[in-house]
């Protein structure tokens, strides 16, 4: 196709050229777009639209991710744009080159948000059913485009590279897969949720149309069970409690009776500490006596050289006073040492009946452990039947609430609900979509290719290292 086509008057537009890089993406035909109806969002940076402003995964939006990495015919937005290659453009007559640009862009988008996403208007009824993912009908130029595995190779010696194209998208594929699957089951938990809710909320008006008696009657047989399991459950917790009562009251005296002990145990290990500081002191201050006694008489000796003699009257009197003082202070150390034994026999005593009442609180602590395993696996059962039973419960409500909605105008649903519905209704959907978008997408790869590529490069590394092999057997010769 060239740039020398004859204008058309209709409509100003340009063809779009086929994408399929290779065998792998068949069925997609070169067609012209018709001018879409909406013009796409621009992007203040640099005049092209942006259709791809939203993350696929975290964003409830009918938009696609088109992020897949390095491609051989990527699109440039912007004034950079160019249609000087044959084989991926032809241009019809001039348009100004921006509008048919932003024209092309729109019109690709409007088509693929259309075939992911249903068109929806503020009054379409909500239904509040999954979608059936084997009506998706993706195109392959959609999927090519999230797929991002690149043109497939003719040539023999292009497919490993191929190869690892596809094994290296893959993976970031099937990461977004995982985060995708994970927020589509919230989503559909969101939506049964709320069409349970807006069942309850006009339960009462539903209650006196006779059409809805068959869904009333499971619901009200569930209600009972999940009433009489709950009563069950509150019955074994109470039986539980009035047995574990006297362990309580139990545990309860004994962690008194211990606080009153601690109090104690640190008034006697502060009179312990008393009475071994004085015992210290007493010892202190016959030691000194004793020592001034040596230094008096030290000092006579010298006086009276190596003669000897009488000691000097003045050392003589000191020495004597010294005597007395120490022979006062003698029973000092004796009294303090018996205070001190004293004061460590109560603090023994205090910390021996601390650690008995320590033990007593294990023992009613075991008692209380044992009780509770006891009733731990009827306890577990029961909560496992009521917990089933809510479930069941919830479940009932959303087949109400679904049949509510598949009777248009029988029951008067409050707007607030229906738009609340709607909302949760459409972000499931859109992840579904996604979803299975995604799912399709990772497999849209030719495995021949892929196959030949890896037998090919484990070929040309097995080759690498016979290589290496043979030169270092004939180094060493």
């Amino acid at each position: 196709m060239s740039n020398t086509q004859p204008p058309k008057p209709a409509s100003l537009g340009f063809e779009v050229p086929d994408l399929e890089p290779g065998p792998a993406r068949r069925g997609v035909s070169k067609a012209s777009v018709p001018p879409a109806s909406a013009v796409a969002p621009r992007s203040e940076a640099d005049g092209a639209p942006n259709l791809f402003e939203e993350d696929p995964l975290t964003s409830s939006g009918p938009c696609l991710d088109l992020d897949t990495g390095p491609r051989t015919l990527t699109p440039v937005f912007g004034p950079s744009v160019t249609f000087d290659d044959p084989e991926h453009f032809a241009s019809e007559p001039r348009a100004p080159a921006s509008s048919r640009l932003d024209g092309e862009l729109t019109d690709n988008s409007a088509r693929i948000e259309h075939t992911l996403v249903p068109p929806r208007t503020e009054a379409t009824w909500p239904t509040g059913r999954a979608a059936d993912p084997s009506k998706l009908r993706p195109t392959p130029a959609e999927i090519a485009i999230v797929a991002g595995y690149g043109d497939v190779p003719q040539a023999v010696q292009l497919t490993p590279a191929y190869a690892y194209r596809v094994f290296r998208r893959q993976r970031a594929l099937k990461q977004q897969l995982r985060a995708l699957t994970a927020e589509c089951e919230r989503a559909e938990a969101e939506r049964e949720t709320a069409v349970a809710e807006m069942a309850r909320a006009v339960r009462p008006t539903v209650e006196q149309n006779p059409r809805f008696e068959r869904f009333l009657v499971p619901l009200l047989a569930l209600e009972e069970l999940a009433r009489t399991r709950s009563q069950t459950l509150a019955s074994t917790n109470a039986r539980l409690r009035a047995e574990s009562a006297p362990l309580d009251a139990e545990l309860a005296q004994i962690a008194e009776q211990i606080r009153v002990e601690q109090g104690h145990e640190q008034d006697r290990a502060r009179s312990h500490d008393e009475r071994l500081a004085a015992l210290k002191r007493a010892h202190a201050r016959l030691q000194r006596a004793h020592i001034e006694m040596r230094a008096v008489t030290q000092r006579a000796e010298q006086q009276l050289g190596p003669g000897g003699g009488e000691i000097p009257e003045p050392e003589a009197l000191e020495l004597t006073a010294l005597r007395q003082h120490a022979e006062a202070i003698r029973p000092e150390p004796g009294a303090a040492e018996a205070e001190l034994e004293r004061a460590t026999r109560s603090l023994s005593e205090v910390r021996a009946r601390i650690a008995e009442l320590e033990q007593s609180a294990e023992r009613a602590k075991r008692q209380k452990q044992a009780l509770a395993l006891q009733y731990q696996g009827q306890l577990a059962s029961q909560s496992r039947g009521l917990n089933e039973s809510k479930s069941h419960e919830r479940a009932a409500l959303a087949d109400l609430g679904r049949a509510v909605l598949g009777a248009q105008g029988a029951v008067d649903v409050p707007a607030l609900w229906l738009d609340r519905v709607r909302c949760a209704s459409d972000h499931a959907e859109q992840l579904l979509m996604r979803r299975e978008l995604l799912e399709r997408a990772i497999q849209d790869y030719d495995a021949a290719r892929v196959a030949e590529g890896v037998r090919l490069a484990c070929t040309a590394i097995l080759l690498f290292v016979g290589l290496i092999v043979l030169k270092l057997i004939f180094r060493g010769q």
